[in-house]
């Protein structure tokens, strides 16, 4: 039988009920703290955009937008681009706040939703632990020192720094953990490290204490509003409306694409003013 157990650990110390409720109690507040700042900051960084993309592209199109979302499905996003010609930079960040919190708890939406669920099995000698979610939150997981790799596959040779014996060891715990089915959630229990459904954080730049006022970094400013040029169109080569990656790939190599990236970047910078500190965006948010 094929055997795939990626992001696959076992619990560092040993605990009873009562301590493993405790440890999971704080790394659940761990993670909703690291969570709720990434959604602040993805508010900070949409409101930025649509204050750069305004700066870029003026009222004309941002009308443009109004029109094109002007129908039920995109209802708010219209009111949205309507306070962004109207220069209400608050109700753009409320309403931008409010469409991230709706954003994440919409399952249609995985990149969005910031899913992060522990599957807690214990065996004999020790629990082993199961990740599903947004590789961020793996990432801080495995940074905290409470986890020990324990991955096991067998499609593969082994790993050079495991040695056979830890190898098969692992093989066996994982036949006892969630074998004869190998379904992770007929086994043991899950915890859901981060409530999407129950949080409502609030983030007010101006009162805020408990998250950094994080600003994103120009270049990558300048790139995405570089994806709402249409003037890419007129470069020599360009593919249209093909998907195939190899005429892309080959395109995006050529001179005249590196030519109008160079452009277009400069044309960028000469008409945004990028907001980089806490005053100057705070001095948005307070424009009528």
């Amino acid at each position: 039988m094929s055997t795939k157990i990626y992001d696959a650990y076992a619990l560092k110390d040993e605990y009873n009920l009562f301590t493993l409720n405790d440890f999971l109690v704080k790394l659940r507040k761990d993670v909703t703290e690291l969570c709720e700042q990434k959604i602040f900051d993805r508010i900070v960084r949409k409101t930025l955009y649509y204050y750069n993309f305004k700066q870029l592209h003026g009222n004309s199109v941002v009308e443009s937008m109004i029109r094109q979302t002007d129908n039920d499905d995109q209802r708010n996003q219209s009111e949205i681009w309507k306070h962004i010609l109207a220069n209400e930079w608050n109700s753009v960040y409320i309403n931008t706040y409010f469409r991230q919190l709706e954003s994440i708890t919409d399952t249609r939406k995985f990149t969005c939703n910031f899913r992060a669920k522990l599957q807690l099995i214990p065996i004999n000698d020790k629990i082993l632990v199961m990740f599903f979610g947004d590789p961020e939150i793996r990432n801080y997981l495995e940074s905290t020192n409470y986890f020990v790799d324990y991955h096991y596959q067998n499609q593969c040779d082994r790993p050079e720094n495991i040695s056979e014996s830890e190898w098969n060891r692992r093989c066996k715990d994982w036949d006892k953990a969630i074998g004869p089915d190998y379904i992770p959630s007929h086994h043991g229990w899950s915890v859901d490290l981060f409530d999407a459904d129950n949080s409502l954080p609030v983030f007010s730049p101006e009162n805020n204490k408990k998250y950094q006022l994080n600003f994103p970094e120009i270049d990558s400013c300048v790139k995405s509003l570089r994806e709402t040029l249409t003037s890419i169109s007129k470069v020599p080569g360009y593919p249209g409306d093909t998907t195939r990656y190899s005429q892309w790939e080959t395109f995006m190599q050529s001179d005249e694409y590196r030519k109008w990236v160079a452009e277009s970047d400069e044309l960028i910078k000469s008409k945004c003013n990028f907001i980089t500190t806490k005053d100057e965006f705070i001095k948005l948010l307070r424009t009528i």
